[in-house]
C-alpha cells in the first residue's frame, strides 16, 4: 500500500476522533461570537478539499481512475430516471422555498427542526452563499468522492458490496458527530441512500447531484426559518463558528 493511501486511511479514522474532540468548543465559540461563521464555513471547505486532493494523489500513483471511483455516465435507463427524479426534487425545492417564505406558520415548524443546529446553520445572506454555493458543494464532491467513490471500492472486495455500504455510511455518519449522536444516526442512514443509489446507477454523479441538492435544499431552509427566531439573538449576529461538516 502506498504512504498516500495510509495517509488518506489516517484521515478517515482520525477526522472523526478530532470532531469528537473539539465539536464542543468549537460550538461555544461560534455561539458566544468569538468566530465568524462564514470562516467556520471556509475551515469546513478546506476540511472536504484536503483529502480529496490526498485522493487524487493516491490515483496519480495507483490504479485508482475516474471510472474505479464511479465518474461515469453509464447512459442506463435507472441513471436517467434518477436524474429525473432529480430535477424533480430541484422543482420541488423552489417550491419548498416559496411557501417557507411566505408562511409564517410552515417557517416556524422548520426553524423548530432546525433550532438544534442553528449555531452552525447560515443566517445571513453572505452565510448562506458561503453554505450553498461553497460548504454544500463542496461536501456533495468531496465527500461522494471519499465515502462512496473511493472507500467502497476499497473495501468491496474485502467485506463485499453490503458491507462496504454499510461501514462507508458508519463512517459518514461519525464524521457529522458535530451533530449529536442522532445526527450520527440521520447521517449514517443518508449514506446508505447514497450508496444505495451509486450501486444502483454505477454512476457516482446522480449522488453527488443528490447529495448537493439535499444540502443547498437545507441550507434555505434553515435561512428562511431562522430569521425570526426572537429566542436565539445570535441568529442575526454574523459575527458567530465553527466545525467541521
Amino acid at each position: 500500500m502506498h504512504i498516500l493511501e495510509i495517509l488518506l486511511l489516517l484521515w478517515f479514522i482520525g477526522m472523526p476522533i478530532y470532531t469528537a474532540v473539539t465539536f464542543e468548543k468549537n460550538k461555544q465559540m461560534l455561539i458566544d461570537g468569538r468566530i465568524n461563521r462564514t470562516t467556520a464555513y471556509q475551515q469546513t471547505i478546506a476540511f472536504l478539499w484536503v483529502p480529496t486532493l490526498l485522493l487524487a494523489a493516491v490515483a496519480w500513483v495507483t490504479e485508482l481512475n475516474t471510472m474505479t471511483l464511479g465518474l461515469v455516465f453509464t447512459g442506463s435507463t435507472t441513471e436517467i430516471g434518477v436524474f429525473a427524479l432529480l430535477v424533480i426534487l430541484t422543482i420541488y425545492g423552489g417550491v419548498n422555498y416559496l411557501s417557507i417564505k411566505k408562511d409564517a406558520k410552515i417557517r416556524a415548524k422548520y426553524r423548530e427542526v432546525f433550532s438544534p443546529m442553528r449555531w452552525i446553520l447560515p443566517q445571513t445572506k453572505s452565510e448562506l452563499k458561503w453554505f450553498t454555493i461553497g460548504v454544500s458543494s463542496s461536501a456533495g464532491i468531496c465527500e461522494e468522492l471519499l465515502f462512496r467513490g473511493y472507500l467502497m471500492w476499497l473495501l468491496t472486495p474485502y467485506i463485499g458490496i453490503i458491507g462496504a455500504m454499510v461501514v462507508s455510511s458508519a463512517l459518514f455518519g461519525l464524521n457529522h458527530i458535530y451533530q449529536g449522536w442522532s445526527g450520527v444516526l440521520n447521517t449514517s442512514l443518508l449514506g446508505l441512500v447514497f450508496a444505495f443509489v451509486y450501486w444502483l446507477t454505477g454512476s457516482l454523479w446522480t449522488v453527488i447531484v443528490l447529495h448537493l441538492l439535499i444540502d443547498v435544499l437545507a441550507g434555505f431552509q434553515a435561512y428562511l426559518a431562522l430569521q425570526d427566531d426572537e429566542d436565539y439573538p445570535q441568529a442575526k449576529n454574523s459575527n458567530s463558528v465553527s466545525t467541521t461538516k
